[in-house]
C-alpha cells in the first residue's frame, strides 16, 4: 500500500529513511487494543513504521504508538471545547508541536490540534495524508480531492 511513496517526489524520498516498521505482533496488539483503528494506519505501521521524517531537522514525527490527546499529550479536556468529539489518538506531530490524530468520537476522522487545542478536521484518509506529506513537503496536507492536495494556506499540489 505504501511501497510507492519514494516515487511521489524522489527528491524528498530520503525523508522516509529513518522510519522503523513495526512487527506483526506489535501491529496486532494495537489492533486488538483499538479495534476501530483504521486499517490504512495499521498497514503503514507494518510497511513503514514510526520515527522522524528528517531533512535538515525534524519535519514530522510518527509516534511509536497512538497517544491520547486528553490523557498524555495535552493532559487536559480543552480539546472538547475546541471541536473534538472524542479523545483524539495522536499518531504524529510536526516540529512546531501541532499534533495530528484520529478523533475517536468522529468515526476516527483525522484532525489537527494546534497549541491552543483548536481541533481542525482534515478532509483526507490516512493514506492520502501520508502521500500528501511527501507531495506537499515541507507543508502539511489538509485535504485531498480529485488528485489534488491542499495545505492550510489553500495552496494546491499535484503530482
Amino acid at each position: 500500500m505504501y511501497e510507492h511513496l519514494e516515487s511521489l517526489r524522489p527528491e524528498v524520498g530520503q525523508l522516509l529513511a529513518a522510519l522503523t516498521p513495526h512487527s506483526e505482533f506489535e501491529v496486532q496488539a494495537m489492533s486488538d487494543a483499538k479495534p476501530s483503528c483504521p486499517d490504512q494506519y495499521l498497514q503503514f505501521l507494518r510497511e513503514r513504521g514510526t520515527g522522524a521524517l528528517i531533512d535538515n531537522g525534524e519535519h514530522f514525527v510518527f509516534e511509536g504508538k497512538l497517544v491520547s490527546a486528553e490523557h498524555d499529550y495535552f493532559q487536559d479536556l480543552q480539546i472538547y471545547d475546541h471541536g473534538a468529539k472524542g479523545d483524539v489518538l495522536i499518531f504524529g506531530w510536526e516540529s512546531i508541536g501541532t499534533a495530528y490524530g484520529f478523533d475517536t468520537g468522529d468515526d476516527w476522522r483525522i484532525v489537527e490540534i494546534d497549541e491552543y487545542r483548536t481541533v481542525t478536521k482534515l478532509e483526507l484518509t490516512f493514506k492520502q495524508f501520508v502521500e500528501g506529506l511527501l507531495v506537499c513537503y515541507p507543508q502539511i496536507p489538509m485535504k485531498y480531492y480529485s488528485g489534488i492536495w491542499e495545505d492550510g494556506t489553500k495552496r494546491q499540489y499535484v503530482l
